[in-house]
């Protein structure tokens, strides 16, 4: 009689997941890539400088750009791979909860992904003269509450749509996303490219606080859909 595997608890399989998908992504090519994007910014940063640019807001938004591009590098690729190859409700053979394989691939892909971008922000800050606008702690947080959110949207985009949510997650962030923070309304709120730039203070749009609070809201909502669409499926296999 083969022996019977208790599921795992949820907190005990999203650590198991984070530390299997750190190991994973840094052993990958991936890392190589986000590598490569990440130097693009300070790349631009120096030779912007060296033909005597001085605006700070410009430079910043190549790390927004980056932000938008290595955060769904990281997450959508890893939790699409898993949801289409449906190897997402086991574990070395024992059931876990499927909101713990998003948890684990989030706390896994930010820190990664927040890291190399904060270390990008860094080699502009070197290589820009006068430094980075309002400060640069205050820009590395920046860039990492915009990872955060950047992946809570690969999350929810690469849950509904598996096959295509890397793709779908760069047309969101690049094509929608960055157009609507520059629009002179309301609407911009929900904009993840322009709270990254008010909580970098490189927008006057609105106060810290509230721009925090923004970013909060639409991560709050994205991980909602993913963790939403994980339980109707999970009740959908259990009815068949």
């Amino acid at each position: 009689m083969s022996e019977r595997r208790d599921p795992l608890g949820g907190l005990a399989a999203a650590s198991i997941q984070a530390r299997w998908n750190v190991t994973q992504m840094l052993r990958g090519r991936l890392v190589w890539v986000a590598c490569v994007f990440a130097m693009l910014p300070p790349a631009y940063t120096f030779l912007a400088s060296a033909n005597g640019a001085n605006d700070w807001a410009d430079i910043f938004g190549s790390l927004i750009l980056m932000v938008g591009v290595v955060a769904p590098l990281f997450m959508a690729s890893s939790l699409a791979e898993e949801i289409e190859d449906r190897t997402y409700t086991y574990l070395w053979s024992r059931p876990v909860p499927r909101w713990s394989v998003v948890m684990g691939k989030l706390v896994a892909s930010i820190p990664i992904a927040g890291g190399l971008c904060a270390l990008s922000l860094v080699a502009c800050h070197m290589f820009f003269p006068g430094g980075a606008g309002a400060g640069l702690g205050r820009g590395i947080g920046s860039l990492i509450a915009g990872t955060i959110a950047a992946c809570a949207v690969s999350s929810g985009l690469a849950i509904l749509f598996p096959r295509f949510g890397l793709g779908l997650t760069y047309a969101y962030l690049l094509a929608i996303d960055l157009p609507v923070g520059q629009v002179p309304f309301s609407i911009r709120n929900l904009s993840i490219t322009q709270q990254i730039r008010v909580v970098a203070g490189a927008s006057d749009a609105a106060p810290l606080w509230r721009a925090l609070v923004w970013l909060a809201v639409v991560s709050a909502l994205w991980l909602a859909v993913a963790f939403l669409r994980l339980r109707r499926a999970e009740f959908s296999s259990g009815e068949k």
